[in-house]
Formats: C-alpha cells, structure tokens, sequence
C-alpha cells in the first residue's frame, strides 16, 4: 500500500510507534501502541501524546493530514505483523464518528488491505464476520494473510 506516510519511531519490542504530524499551524506528536490482550490478541490504540506524556485517543487534531496519518498507521502495522505474524489485532474508533471513518477507510481500500490481510468486522448483535462493505461493525479485526 504505497501511499503518503510519515517517518516514525519503533521501540524495541516493536510495540510502540510514534511519529509528527505536520502542517503549518502546528506539530502534533502522535502514538499507535499495540497491547497484549490474551494469547494472540493485541489492542491497537492510537491518539495524540499529551503534555503529561499519556495518549489522548479523543483528541480531534483538524491537522489536515487525515490521509498522511491513517496511511502510517496501516505501516505500522506492516512492522508489527512483521515482528509478530501470528497475532491478531483488534482496533475500534473512540467514538461512533471514528469508528464509521475506519469502516468507510477500509470499505474503500478493501480489495488492497485483503492483498495483505484478512479483515473480520465484529457487529452490534456480538456476531463477528468477514469484513463487507457497508455493514455496520462496532469494531475490527485484522491479521496477515498466511
């Protein structure tokens, strides 16, 4: 998926990538942490680092980088499925506006995500699927193509 991405920072353990959005209003530090949540499962949070060091998941930039942003997201996941390719990622939106933006990013970029990975959506009634176009998912799950 060669699009426009920023350059960012992995820790050790390659659990951990930071990297600034720009734009010529401001710099915005931000985060994607992926947490272990039980055997192959990782949470995979992203937001704005804050001034006390913690991640702002809420926070609305208005950077006008969206693209940029979500486009180095999905690298790191490359790196992450790179270190750890049996594991599973889980990720949902802070809000019902966020989470429609990933479901309509992905409905768009489908056909090219599934080149690389296999994408379950997990709907409001507790059923989990393959991800489809226009449902409507409360949260996503992601993992490498084997």
């Amino acid at each position: 998926m060669e699009k426009p991405s920023y350059n960012f920072e992995v820790s050790n353990n390659g659990l951990i990538f930071s990297f600034e959005s720009v734009s010529r209003e401001k710099i915005i530090k931000k985060v994607v942490v992926y947490e272990p949540l039980v055997d192959e499962l990782y949470h995979m949070g992203f937001g704005d680092l804050v001034e006390d060091n913690t991640i702002d998941y809420s926070v609305k930039s208005a950077n006008k980088d969206m693209n940029k942003v979500l486009s180095t997201v999905v690298q790191t996941m490359f790196l992450f499925f790179e270190k750890y390719p049996d594991k599973k990622v889980v990720f949902t939106g802070s809000n019902e506006i966020r989470t429609r933006l990933y479901r309509s990013i992905i409905s768009k970029f489908v056909e090219e995500i599934e080149l690389y990975f296999l994408v379950e959506g997990f709907k409001n009634d507790g059923t989990q699927e393959v991800f489809r176009k226009n449902e409507d998912y409360y949260a996503f799950l992601i993992y490498p193509r084997i």
